[in-house]
């Protein structure tokens, strides 16, 4: 809950360096906290990428455009707000190597799922403004949001795995009534 205490400015350096928890091996080449390696900077930003297009699919990128583009033009300082997190997030996770470099990319990811919503409202504003092209539907839009879950359906779907059923179940069984595990 008080990871790092970064109550002071010291201690706050200490905390956004990984003071204390940076090594570097050279036997195997494991590198962990702050790096400054233009690879390793590379190697974070095309991970970073590569996670956008897998989470959100191909499909939704224009949508994240859109989306950036109308926040852009109708509020500029959240528009502002969203980006310095995104460029925050870059450049720490290309910064600092660690094995959870991929979960401080989440907070982009709550963004990026935002703007695209607004890319969906401002592609149903648009449809609805222009008479060269056609309506669209806002159950379109709506089932076109939910294709990342289609998508992903298939690697998700753990209704068969039964391992924290039958953990718990091995766990609890062989237990007395009123015993204290």
């Amino acid at each position: 809950l008080n990871w790092g205490n970064p109550q002071t400015v010291e201690l706050f350096i200490a905390h956004v360096t990984s003071e204390g928890t940076s090594f570097n091996d050279p036997t195997t080449g494991k590198v962990v906290g702050i790096t400054g390696s233009p690879v390793e900077f590379i190697k974070a930003f095309w991970v970073y990428l590569k996670l956008l297009v897998q989470q959100f699919t191909p499909l939704a990128l224009p949508f994240l455009v859109w989306g950036g583009y109308t926040l852009y033009k109708k509020q500029r300082y959240i528009a502002l707000i969203f980006s310095s997190i995104i460029l925050a997030n870059i450049f720490y996770g290309g910064l600092v190597n660690s094995g959870n470099r991929e979960s401080w990319f989440l907070i982009s990811y709550f963004i990026f799922a935002v703007l695209i919503g607004v890319g969906l409202l401002a592609a149903v504003q648009f449809s609805r403004r222009s008479k060269k092209w056609i309506e669209i539907s806002p159950f379109i839009l709506a089932a076109l949001a939910l294709v990342p879950l289609i998508w992903w359906f298939t690697t998700l779907d753990r209704s068969q795995n039964y391992a924290l059923k039958d953990y718990s179940y091995n766990l609890y069984a062989p237990l007395s009534k009123n015993a204290v595990l």
